[in-house]
């Protein structure tokens, strides 16, 4: 778009020399000078401009910025002042910075005013709230997260009554009051990147701005060297639930049909929900009939009831509806007791018979008429059983540490059936989980790959290996979705894959998954190494689809790219590097790792696929924020970068054009150069023997004459003597 520039005239030519801020509140325009707020009047003729200024009021000392919330312009003065001046009913207001604890003007970054609440940000006091009502304030540095907020304050940003963005130089969180009487209520701080593998570093130590959308509920984030960063805000981000520092080591987590979560640990007992309504400010307490001390593993039964083993041997059963708890004491009819040992694992199957892992062998329980069973299977062969899951059929499978067997019970019997591995060429090992999917496809977790195996013709349709077809990781829990998609948790994130066409995508996070529950609403709920997160698949991905990538930074030689900057007497990039689309680089600026953007906000880059044509056909996987390029040859070339989902192929394509140049005497001209000196070196030596070859046979030649001629003369002379003399 083509600009229009326009001269301004002034009556009053200081007007316009001494202006040292602006801003545009309620379609007007204000400026600060030296000594006053004026209302600065536009009358646009058709060749100029008339401005008018009007002060508004006085200012006595060094103003150092201008300010504009809602209708309220905010001025800082340099003597630790900050005015508050109203446009619509011409009010103001002085606040004293060293009542606020404010040591020094400067250290202000930002200031804002959110309804009656005036929100400074102080590089070294942290962020200070000041009622204009009650003429009060807190300093929000006295809570135990306070690390937080504590220092190099860039900003603060309302999203909505009770939750506020912070950003700082060197993170990004979200503030959340339980209220919104700001002065009193309690908060709680959620970094927005602490667990985000691929935004995390990127905002590290850069993050100059922020600025929220509220309309679209996007907050975009300024980055120093690394562009824009759009977050989306909408819902569709993760959410964490911090737990109780008495709550470690969660193994398992289940919803009843109320609502309330219930949560197993490994030794601190049993926990429920105080409500029932999933949020960040969820809390559990010790579930009455739990034992703190004791270890429990959990089953939801088709009905929801609750199973719960202990490491006593005792089972537990809870209708979480009534509050009916039920405790079964097992005695096995063709065991010894040891058989009753802490308990692994339990899964109800669809006969209502209770299978139950324990340290000693296994047992199957009928909860309606207490017939127990049991085995001691544990051999060399057959180590503790990790995993139970039961396939469309009826088909009993049991995941050990030495691979997957198959039981069944006849009569008072249990019956296994191994070696399914090795009959399909398959090294056995440990298996981590067991888990029925949607379409009757079992799926098992190896510490090295996944197999899928079709639960009617118990044939494997599928074999994934990790660090090749998924990401690195175990496998250590997995659920389906509304859509019929599979969750996978690992202890490097989690992965999606697409049932219908296998199609896969990961989410990487430097955390543990522990297990996974749907909810009654259709979200996830993880338990990982920090806590709880939950989400709403759909929205998860429908943010990270449609994307494109954007070349953010650039580095030659493992050296960052400046702008106008030489390498190795080559100047790389005239402009930002987002907006180039050629590189065209010389033979020793041939090392190259460009770094991405996508311009969206998730807990993880989307996975990047890309591929150098034309010496590349089949595209790369990558799962970095970079491509890496070594010691590519001279040539011409397109590298192509995409993102990959699970759900539909992207179509946005990111193209760079590359151009290494050969050394320059391996150029054409230089070889054409190199060929004519040789041809001209080899003219002129052969001219040089040829000539030296013609002298030698005209001297030859001269030689063979002169010595006719000697050998005509001695014969002449020869003959006169034999002449005889005339008497």
């Amino acid at each position: 778009m083509r600009g229009i520039y326009m001269p301004l005239i002034s009556p009053t030519p200081e007007v316009l020399q001494d202006i040292q801020d602006i801003c545009v509140l309620q379609d007007k325009l204000y400026a600060l000078t030296s000594n006053a707020i004026v209302e600065l009047n536009m009358e646009k003729n058709a060749d100029e401009i008339r401005l008018t200024a009007q002060p508004l009021i006085d200012i006595k000392t060094k103003v150092l910025g201008l300010y504009n919330n809602e209708d309220i312009l905010c001025a800082l003065t340099a003597e630790n002042q900050i005015l508050l001046y109203n446009v619509s009913d011409k009010s103001s207001e002085h606040i004293n910075g060293t009542d606020l604890g404010i040591v020094k003007a400067d250290n202000i970054e930002k200031i804002h005013i959110y309804n009656d609440n005036v929100w400074i940000c102080d590089q070294t006091e942290g962020i200070i709230c000041y009622n204009t009502n009650t003429k009060t304030s807190r300093t929000l540095n006295d809570n135990s997260q306070s690390s937080f907020i504590q220092k190099d304050i860039r900003d603060i940003i309302q999203i909505d009554k009770t939750t506020f963005i912070i950003a700082t130089w060197s993170s990004l969180s979200a503030i959340r009051f339980e209220t919104d009487n700001y002065l009193q209520s309690p908060f709680h701080i959620v970094d927005l990147t602490q667990h985000d593998s691929y935004y995390a570093p990127i905002l590290k130590n850069r993050i100059t701005d922020i600025h929220f959308d509220k309309s679209n509920n996007v907050l975009w984030v300024g980055t120093f060297g690394r562009g824009l960063l759009k977050l989306n805000l909408k819902g569709n981000d993760i959410n964490r639930i911090p737990l109780n520092d008495e709550i470690r080591y969660v193994n398992s987590i289940a919803q009843d049909a109320d609502g309330y979560i219930w949560l197993v640990t490994e030794k601190d007992g049993i926990y429920k929900s105080t409500e029932n309504k999933i949020s960040p400010n969820l809390h559990f307490s010790l579930w009455e009939k739990s034992h703190k001390n004791n270890h429990y593993c959990l089953h939801k039964d088709r009905n929801g009831g609750l199973w719960f083993g202990d490491d006593k041997g005792n089972i537990l059963w809870v209708n979480p509806t009534t509050g009916e708890t039920v405790i079964h004491q097992l005695n096995p009819e063709t065991a010894d007791s040891a058989v009753t040992a802490s308990i692994l694992k339990l899964y109800l199957n669809s006969q209502n018979h209770l299978w139950i892992a324990t340290e000693k062998g296994i047992m199957v329980y009928n909860h309606q008429t207490h017939e127990c069973i049991a085995a001691q299977p544990y051999t060399k062969e057959f180590k503790k059983i990790t995993a139970i899951c039961e396939d469309g059929d009826g088909t009993m499978w049991l995941g050990t540490e030495k691979g997957i067997h198959r039981a069944s019970r006849k009569g008072k019997q249990i019956k296994f059936t191994g070696g399914y591995e090795k009959a399909r060429n398959l090294t056995p090992g440990k298996v981590l989980a067991l888990y029925l999917n949607n379409y009757n496809q079992l799926l098992i977790s190896y510490t090295d790959k996944i197999i899928q195996i079709d639960g009617k013709e118990k044939t494997i349709s599928s074999i994934m290996i990790l660090q090749k077809d998924l990401p690195n990781g175990h496998i250590s829990c997995m659920i389906d979705d509304k859509n019929g998609n599979t969750w996978l948790g690992s202890n490097a994130g989690f992965i999606t894959l697409n049932n219908k066409n296998n199609a896969s995508y990961a989410y990487v996070l430097p955390e543990s998954y522990y297990d996974v529950c749907r909810l009654n609403d259709g979200k996830l709920l993880w338990a990982n190494s920090t806590g709880l997160l939950y989400f709403e698949p759909r929205t998860l991905k429908e943010s990270s689809s449609n994307c494109q990538f954007h070349i953010s930074d650039i580095d030659i030689n493992y050296n960052k790219v400046e702008i106008g900057e030489k390498i190795n007497g080559q100047v790389i990039l005239d402009k930002p590097a987002y907006l180039i689309e050629h590189l065209s680089l010389d033979y020793n600026n041939n090392n190259l790792i460009l770094y991405l953007s996508d311009l969206k906000y998730g807990t993880s880059p989307n996975t990047v696929k890309y591929r150098l044509l034309p010496t590349e056909e089949k595209w790369n996987t990558n799962y970095d924020d970079h491509i890496k390029l070594s010691n590519i040859p001279p040539g011409k070339y397109v590298l192509e970068i995409r993102s990959s989902y699970p759900l539909e192929e992207n179509k946005q394509i990111t193209r760079l054009s590359i151009n290494v140049n050969r050394y320059w005497a391996a150029t054409g001209w230089a070889i054409a150069a190199y060929i004519l000196a040789i041809i001209i070196i080899s003219l002129l030596t052969w001219m040089y023997f040829n000539r030296k070859l013609q002298k030698r046979q005209v001297y030859k030649a001269k030689e063979v004459k002169l010595k006719e001629k000697l050998e005509e003369r001695n014969g002449n002379k020869k003959r006169r003597r034999e002449k005889p003399s005339i008497a």
